[in-house]
Parts: structure tokens; C-alpha cells; sequence
């Protein structure tokens, strides 16, 4: 497996697990064990989303 598809796979992969911890009762914390907000939320899973895409050269709008 080449580095970039480990690097999508591993950012695919973080995405999913982002969004099971968002409908967990834990939710999801920061390093400092604070809870996220929905727009932090959102930012962490777009990031890893936008990653992978860019690796695959997919253009998301």
C-alpha cells in the first residue's frame, strides 16, 4: 500500500470515527478533555474529508 493511500485511508477512517463518537454518550473531547462544539466537530471531520479528496484529486465544491 503506497503513503497516500495509507494517508486516506487513515483520514477516512478518523472521519468515521469522529462522526460514532458525535452520537455517543461521550460525545467528543479536545487534548484538553473539554467538549468540542458542533462547528469544531464539523471542522475536524471536514478536514479529514478534504484530505482524502485531495489525495484522490477529487475537487469537492
Amino acid at each position: 500500500m503506497s503513503e497516500q493511500e495509507v494517508t486516506v485511508k487513515s483520514a477516512l477512517v478518523e472521519a468515521n470515527e469522529l462522526i460514532k463518537a458525535a452520537f455517543t454518550d461521550h460525545g467528543i473531547q479536545n487534548e484538553d478533555g473539554e467538549q468540542v462544539t458542533v462547528k469544531e466537530f464539523a471542522d475536524l471531520v471536514g478536514q479529514k474529508i478534504w484530505l482524502a479528496a485531495d489525495i484522490l484529486g477529487i475537487e469537492l465544491d
